[in-house]
């Protein structure tokens, strides 16, 4: 392969690791915080086959607060205002699923879930807007899928860890400085010879 290709193959390389602006950065076992202003919630479109109910989990609200219902589709909700920075530890309660003997499910790591597996995708779509979805079934249930989509929720008024959110544009054009810098560096050596 030649110098043109190979650069046009590393380009191409940064573009798939790094997604394009707009595209949103998905994260399992991830948490969301409050921004500091207003926070709701929207209730989507779902592949459930059992009724969730959402709750919000301390340290925001002590003791936990019933949300809505996951049947409740495209209705939005007020959840609250919370400081900046508190983590919005959001979870599911499931009915129906007596195979499963605590179906309580929570954003974040697999140490929150009585199963210890992940149950939320937390997909950052921009600096105020996260989506969450939910696996509504324990590990120990044969019919798991791990697809998170049972239960869907879009929050608004939430940020991503630390207020982060990942600038995808910034980490291509920084790939490609980087690709040019070795491929220049390369030319340099190879003159010497």
């Amino acid at each position: 392969m030649n110098r043109t290709g190979k650069f046009a193959a590393i380009v191409a390389l940064f573009g798939a690791v790094f997604a394009l602006p707009g595209q949103a950065h998905a994260v399992l076992g991830g948490t969301i915080f409050a921004n500091g202003g207003p926070v709701t919630v929207e209730i989507l479109p779902n592949d459930a086959g059992f009724i969730s109910e959402l709750f919000l989990f301390p340290p925001a609200e002590d003791p936990a607060k019933f949300i809505a219902l996951n049947t409740s589709t495209g209705v939005v909700i007020p959840v609250g205002t919370y400081a900046a920075g508190t983590e919005l530890i959001f979870g599911i309660v499931v009915h129906d699923t007596s195979i499963d003997p605590d179906p309580t499910y929570k954003t974040g790591p697999a140490s929150r879930n009585p199963d210890g597996i992940i149950h939320a995708d937390v997909t950052v779509i921009d600096a105020t807007t996260a989506l969450v979805g939910f696996e509504d079934l324990a590990a120990s249930n044969p019919s798991i899928d791990f697809d998170y989509n049972d239960t869907v929720f879009r929050f608004v008024g939430v940020s991503a860890p630390d207020g982060v959110v990942p600038e995808p544009g910034s980490l291509a054009l920084m790939g490609l400085g980087i690709a040019g810098f070795a491929a220049r560096r390369r030319r340099k050596s190879a003159a010497k010879v």
